[in-house]
């Protein structure tokens, strides 16, 4: 009869969560909010309107605040994470990504959390540990801690200055859920995540996690682009492309020392494909004009143009093995697009098609 009265309960409590999650403002009635293109970018002989994109990492601060987190305790934590932003794939890049890092475990029984965006069948489907999604008692449990958060804080407000005003007491849906995804991770003592953008980047909820503590960001990833938010993130491939480059800036925010030294040692520019057969000769023009942007742009960080993959990892290694033998730091940055990575593991394990 217990074992009865106890589902009962956690069945009750389970529907209370999903009660409270459906008061929360949805996504559309803030997207809605943005009816145009968002304002150009300020020019010398005009001042642009409102964007009103300019608060929201602002307030997801605040609201990270009244939850009890920031992004430095975050960092703390020694939870990192894969950023993914784009305007089609990145969920499916973000699951590809998870899946990997489940296959390479580095911290014992830890799990490789997920959050994505949005769901098919179940709210929980947004929130996955090793690439299930989380259980009932555990969202219900984290659901109803971290709401009785917000409560706590508006009905007894602290002398912590906010940067903004919150008009609510609770946040809207996905910035709630963004927050609940931080909180399931650190609850469940997970040290590697992968994060899902929901739209843009230099604005998204997600982004604010991360505000001025590159180090918890171990990859940012864009996956291909597309026209669509126009309202949010303006009505060009261009304009998009800023947005999505919010990652980057994230990741790249503070990344010079007192010396004035760039965040990586090394840059390597590749072709995403394997070692050319019989000779062949690549076009390595877009890695070499690249080269050149980053030797202008960080004159300290050695460079090198590879044709394959397999070229490409060779040098990391050594790279790597002088580094160690020598008792020095590095940071290689190895570009390419999400082709690299087929390549990459037939490269650095065994493969049977």
């Amino acid at each position: 009869m217990a074992s009865l009265v106890d589902s009962s309960q956690e069945q009750e409590a389970y529907t209370a969560a999903l009660a409270l999650l459906s008061q929360l403002q949805p996504n559309r009635a803030v997207t809605s909010l943005f009816t145009s293109p968002p304002p150009a970018f300020k020019t010398k002989d005009s001042k642009p309107a409102f964007d009103m994109n300019s608060l929201a990492i602002p307030e997801m601060l605040a609201w990270l605040s009244r939850a009890g987190y920031t992004p430095k305790s975050i960092a703390a934590s020694g939870l990192k994470c894969v950023h993914v932003a784009g305007t089609k794939g990145k969920g499916s890049v973000s699951a590809m990504i998870a899946s990997i890092l489940a296959q390479y475990p580095q911290d014992g029984n830890s799990p490789i959390g997920l959050y994505t965006s949005p769901h098919v069948l179940s709210v929980r489907e947004r929130i996955a540990l090793n690439n299930a999604p989380i259980s009932r008692e555990k969202f219900t449990q984290n659901f109803h801690s971290l709401w009785d958060r917000f409560t706590a804080a508006a009905q007894h407000p602290t002398n912590v200055k906010e940067d903004v005003v919150l008009p609510t007491t609770h946040p809207f849906y996905f910035r709630f859920l963004t927050i609940l995804a931080i909180h399931t991770f650190l609850a469940e003592n997970v040290h590697s995540a992968v994060v899902e953008c929901g739209i843009g980047g230099e604005y998204d909820a997600t982004t604010a996690l991360f505000h001025q503590s590159p180090d918890v960001v171990t990859a940012s990833v864009v996956t291909q682009l597309g026209i669509d938010h126009v309202s949010m993130l303006g009505d060009t491939v261009e304009k998009i492309a800023w947005h999505k480059a919010g990652l980057l800036r994230a990741l790249l925010a503070g990344a010079k020392g007192e010396d004035g030294k760039g965040m990586f040692t090394h840059a390597i520019f590749t072709r995403n494909e394997e070692e050319p057969a019989g000779g062949e000769s690549r076009d390595l023009s877009i890695q070499i004009k690249a080269e050149k942007t980053i030797r202008e742009v960080e004159p300290a960080t050695a460079t090198a143009v590879c044709d394959s993959v397999q070229k490409t990892v060779a040098h990391v290694r050594n790279i790597a093995a002088q580094a160690k033998q020598e008792g020095k730091p590095c940071q290689v940055l190895v570009t390419g697009s999400f082709h690299l990575v087929g390549a990459l593991l037939k490269t650095i394990a065994p493969f049977e098609s």
